[in-house]
């Protein structure tokens, strides 16, 4: 069929060539134009825009595929993306992500349209609240239930597999308690209120990873080629962060009565608990395959591992492996394969914008009609300023598209390659690279470390500058002295602080070690792991409280002083204060910052290399070390790899920080 569809019809001079994919779009652009002209639309126009939207769009990708007929001299090299092109595995992953991206957008689509129908009213494109039909309100309840039921029966069916098929019942006492633990936090958010209810949850979470670290402590010691049964010590809070999410989705579509609002919320946190499950499994491959965080991990990805098996029949119809003389008429038909996907994609979206979209006219247009009225449109201000914008932005972007994006994609490109310039040529491996993250001890424990630095860093920098803060915005002699000496530990450089540090936690000659042996404690610091790690995020939190500060010092100054006052007359103390006026006021600073030192210290560097330089061992290394470490010994692809997995822990924080910004906006 696409060997039929790249078939050229005729050839115009001797360059462009018509195929009958072309002749065949045209078709339907000419059925479609049928359906603009019986809304009273133009059919040229529209005609020529379908058409013209395919062809654009499919001949794009082409001019990016190597072509698989390009000839080379003797002795000339191919480019890095004709050898990669010209791997069949790889040209079947990459059709399979296009495909997948495409549903997936799809996907995300229909439910964003579905969900919308899932109340008694709606808002409408032009914020009119609207009544939901019932055939509207009857789709989205069947959508939903189609979401939350398909995680919930391959749950059930893998426990019962596991259970009387492969006889393994040490799968149910885990899978209970999870359920109660769910239940417990669940009904504790519902019945209690206020200070009860936080000082509650509070005590099941401590209660939970007391339980948790006592039950890891217990185990034996691991080996080289055998786990002890621990489990990560953040597993108890996943079924009580589950079981807050469903007991509030449930308390707020319950009360409204909107059983199907509730059922894709139900349905989408199911399939989170999914991705959950799997990534808990994924990352712990090596260390927890003995204990029930593997068990548990293998029953909660079982959608995932679902979505996953049918790539099987995807693989069936597109092979992995292709025989020599084969390969080269495979590389021209994937390449009109896609061409033709995407701009069959294109295509679609100006169809769909046709049948549903376009309003119907009450007087027939011509194609010279829309041309007059383009013609005669006038921009407004804003728009016009929208333009200029536009235009004086556009070097910046231009420059951040070469700079940023383009490395970032060459990034990708070189993760799912095996490639050392001192072992040439490249060669595609796929997921090999992530897949041997799960198993690196050492990328495993500098993003623990990382982690850890970075959010005990982030809350005492948070809490030391709102204290500084206070001190700072309190009238006094010498206040702007005072705020001048509070920067300089922010404006000495990292390097140079952490050199200096090293020097002050020296064994032998340092200020540090030696002031704590005056007062009894004789443990050694840069040598020592668990003290190294403190001794770095020591340094850290010294170096940048001061930045925050600043910022919150800001915000304190923009508070106005008559609400203090009129507090103290309702006979209100300093703690109340802080509670009811300093805090809620400073909340979105407070977020800000948060967030921003958060994705600014995951990719921390300089401090842990000049101070520790990642020491004892790999106690004190980073992501960003590690990155190095590989770079320094010429395994750039497996860099690469753990770049792309920084970058995804850097987007998710980034997403959950302006998720959590626009919630304090908007309760403020």
């Amino acid at each position: 069929m696409i060997d039929w569809l790249d078939t050229s019809l005729f050839t115009l001079g001797e360059t462009l060539t018509v195929p009958r994919m072309w002749a065949v779009m045209a078709l339907f652009s000419a059925a479609l134009a049928w359906g603009a002209w019986r809304k009273r639309h133009s059919p040229s126009l529209w005609g020529l825009v379908s058409f013209g939207a395919f062809v654009l769009a499919s001949e794009f990708v082409r001019s990016f595929i190597p072509n698989a007929r390009q000839e080379f001299a003797r002795g000339e090299k191919p480019s890095a993306a004709y050898v990669l092109w010209s791997d069949p595995a790889f040209r079947s992953d990459f059709v399979l992500v296009v495909l997948v991206l495409a549903l997936l957008v799809l996907v995300i689509r229909l439910i964003v349209v579905l969900r919308r129908y899932s109340g008694a009213t709606y808002l409408s494109a032009t914020e009119e609240t609207v009544v939901t039909r019932l055939a509207h309100w009857r789709a989205s309840a069947m959508g939903s239930a189609v979401v939350l039921c398909l995680p919930l029966i391959l749950w059930i069916w893998t426990v019962l597999w596991l259970v009387f098929v492969a006889d393994y019942d040490n799968i149910v006492v885990p899978a209970l308690g999870f359920i109660a633990l769910a239940i417990v936090a669940g009904v504790l958010w519902t019945w209690l209120e206020g200070s009860w209810r936080t000082a509650t949850l509070l005590a099941l979470t401590a209660a939970a990873l007391l339980g948790q670290w006592r039950f890891n402590v217990t185990r034996p010691p691991t080996s080289m080629f055998e786990s002890s049964g621990a489990v990560p010590v953040f597993m108890p809070l996943i079924p009580i962060i589950l079981g807050l999410l469903i007991a509030a989705a449930v308390r707020r579509s319950w009360s409204q009565r909107q059983p199907a609002t509730l059922a894709w919320q139900l349905g989408l946190l199911a399939w989170g608990l999914a991705l959950v499950g799997w990534l808990v499994k994924f990352m712990g491959y090596y260390d927890y395959q003995n204990s029930y965080a593997f068990d548990l991990g293998s029953v909660l990805e079982a959608p995932v591992r679902w979505l996953a098996a049918l790539s099987e029949y995807y693989y069936r119809l597109i092979p992995r492996t292709a025989a020599a003389e084969d390969n080269f008429a495979q590389m021209g038909r994937m390449q009109a394969g896609l061409a033709f996907l995407v701009g069959g994609i294109v295509w679609l979206a100006v169809a769909a914008h046709v049948v549903w979209q376009l309003p119907r006219r009450a007087v027939k247009g011509s194609l010279l009609d829309e041309v007059i009225r383009l013609s005669r449109v006038r921009l407004s201000l804003q728009q016009r300023r929208y333009v200029l914008a536009f235009v004086l932005i556009l070097p910046a972007l231009a420059l951040r598209t070469f700079t940023t994006f383009y490395p970032f994609l060459q990034t990708i490109i070189l993760s799912v390659q095996k490639y050392n310039p001192a072992f040439p040529p490249r060669r595609y491996v796929a997921l090999a690279n992530f897949e041997r993250l799960s198993t690196d001890l050492v990328v495993r424990e500098s993003l623990e470390f990382t982690l850890l630095f970075v959010v005990v860093s982030t809350f005492f920098q948070v809490l030391l500058g709102l204290i500084i803060a206070h001190l700072l915005n309190a009238n006094f002699r010498l206040r702007g002295l005072a705020r001048t000496i509070s920067l300089i530990p922010w404006a000495i450089p990292m390097v140079v602080a952490a050199i200096g540090f090293r020097w002050m936690f020296d064994d032998q000659f340092g200020m540090i070690p030696d002031l704590l042996r005056r007062i009894g404690y004789t443990e050694k610091w840069l040598v020592n792991p668990e003290n190294s790690r403190v001794a770095v995020t020591f340094v850290n939190v010294w170096k940048s409280t001061p930045f925050a500060a600043l910022l919150l010092l800001a915000g304190l100054q923009g508070i106005s002083q008559e609400l203090y006052e009129a507090a103290k007359v309702d006979g209100a103390n300093w703690f109340d204060a802080l509670r009811f006026i300093t805090v809620p006021m400073l909340l979105p600073i407070i977020v800000t910052i948060s967030m921003f030192l958060l994705v600014w210290q995951l990719a921390v560097f300089d401090l842990p290399f000049a101070m520790t330089g990642g020491g004892p061992g790999f106690a004190t290394t980073v992501v960003a070390q590690k990155v190095y470490y590989e770079i320094n010994s010429l395994n750039f692809s497996y860099a690469a790899a753990i770049s792309i997995a920084l970058v995804i822990v850097v987007t998710l924080v980034g997403g959950l920080g302006i998720f959590t910004l626009r919630r304090v906006e908007v309760s403020a």
